[in-house]
């Protein structure tokens, strides 16, 4: 027996030897060769944690307020308002909700807080921040039209009686009711109820003096209830004028037959010191062998007023676009001309830029849209110049966005996701 074998066989037959050396014991002797277990690899190092966000400033920021209504479990949840304050670099989200309305339809600065019109319950309250921080509702005004519904649907602010303090005109549904409310000593409100009307929606309110004889005048866009059938419903623009009395008297602009407005601006585009009243008008949709067709696409008119009286001008439209819910103005694209942006729901977000021979679309954004598409401009970052603020809610593309002109191009910058089961009213800019 070789040398070799008998140290196999001592190998083997030690009761000793550890299972380890045993294995490589009998390897050796099968004439293999001996390799070492390579040591493991390290485990790797743990992903850093994410960097918690930046912490609020205090103080009064530039602020973006998101209304909105929530469905949480397919059922109509506290109205809700997200408030997008910013210092110019990042922004830092605030929720505040309200279990006595479903719905806020607006938000927007005033003194000291934010005013909030709300529906299913319709109460005007008045939000200031506490000691605590927390955010507190004053009761301004709550009220019951009688009908399905009990909606406040805008609002403005203005002094529409001369008198020289501001009065608060809201629209409602569905009783057609517009109201005007004016301020009392103790600082308590009354609003008079004018023109209720079963079945009549009103949804936009415009101050301004279009006729230029130096007082306010207020404008609304009574309509028809929706119809189930999709297709358009009738309707158009009044106006209310203040009387001696203390009424307002109500006289016609606009009525169509085809379509109605759910969207109504007035603004001194053309720059000669009286501002325009400009109407975006619902695509004139018909129910054709049981589909629903665009006759006529959505269209902004201008009704150009002469010696009392208002003609219809169309200044654009939208292909393909069956209504646009927000139509606002500012020189977005920093010309030293005011802009029109014209949110559609299917079409895209719309630059309608003036000129010679007319006011131009062009697309900022065709994948932008939704039921309201709420859009807004304003100043926010503070560099002097305006940036278009767009909610955009179809089903791929749910984000809030801010649009800037770069000289070139419009560049975007995403602010937030918008969660699902929701639907954004307004946006409008504040300092809180």
């Amino acid at each position: 027996m070789s040398a070799l074998s008998g140290w196999c066989g001592a190998v083997v037959g030690s009761v000793l030897i550890g299972a380890l050396g045993l294995i490589g014991g009998i390897a050796g002797c099968s004439g293999e060769s001996v390799s070492e277990t390579p040591d493991p690899e390290p485990a790797p190092a743990p992903a850093p944690a994410p960097a918690p966000p930046p912490a609020a400033p205090t103080g009064p920021l530039p602020t973006l307020i998101m209304t909105q209504a929530q469905f949480p479990g397919g059922k109509p949840g506290p109205a809700k308002a997200v408030l997008y304050r910013t210092d110019g670099k990042d922004w830092f989200p605030e929720v505040v909700e309200d279990p006595d309305s479903n719905v806020w339809h607006k938000g927007m600065p005033w003194r000291d807080g934010f005013l909030t019109i709300g529906a299913q319950k319709a109460m005007l309250k008045h939000w200031t921040r506490g000691d605590d921080g927390t955010w507190i509702s004053t009761t301004l005004w709550e009220a019951s039209f009688g009908g399905k519904f009990d909606r406040l649907r805008d609002i403005e602010i203005g002094d529409v009686d001369g008198d020289g303090s501001e009065e608060i005109v809201i629209a409602t549904h569905d009783m057609g009711v517009v109201a005007v409310g004016d301020e009392n000593e103790d600082k308590t409100w009354t609003f008079q109820e004018m023109d209720k009307t079963p079945d009549t929606f009103v949804h936009e309110v415009e101050i301004g003096d279009v006729d230029g004889d130096g007082k306010l005048e207020f404008y609304v866009t009574p309509s028809e209830r929706n119809k189930a059938s999709g297709v358009s419903q009738p309707g158009g623009v009044v106006r209310y004028d203040h009387q001696e009395d203390g009424t307002y008297k109500r006289s016609g602009v606009v009525h169509w037959d085809e379509s109605h407005a759910k969207e109504i601006l007035v603004s001194d585009l053309d720059g000669d010191g009286t501002p325009e009243l400009y109407v975006a008008k619902e695509g004139h949709v018909v129910k054709e062998d049981g589909a629903k067709t665009l006759k006529d696409p959505a269209q902004i008119v201008q009704m150009v007023y002469d010696g009392g009286s208002y003609t219809e001008k169309e200044i654009a439209s939208l292909p393909g676009e069956k209504q646009c819910r927000f139509l606002v103005a500012g020189d977005v694209d920093h010309d030293g001309e005011k802009d029109l942006v014209a949110a559609g729901m299917d079409s895209g977000l719309w630059l309608l830029k003036g000129g010679d021979k007319g006011f131009t679309p062009s697309l900022i954004l065709k994948e932008s849209g939704g039921f309201e598409h709420a859009t807004h401009v304003a100043d926010l970052d503070g560099d002097g110049t305006l940036e278009i603020y767009a909610a955009s809610e179809k089903p791929d593309y749910r984000l809030l966005r801010r649009f800037v002109w770069d000289g070139a191009a419009w560049k975007s910058e995403v602010i937030a996701p918008i969660p699902d089961k929701h639907i954004t009213w307004n946006l409008q800019d504040a300092k809180l």
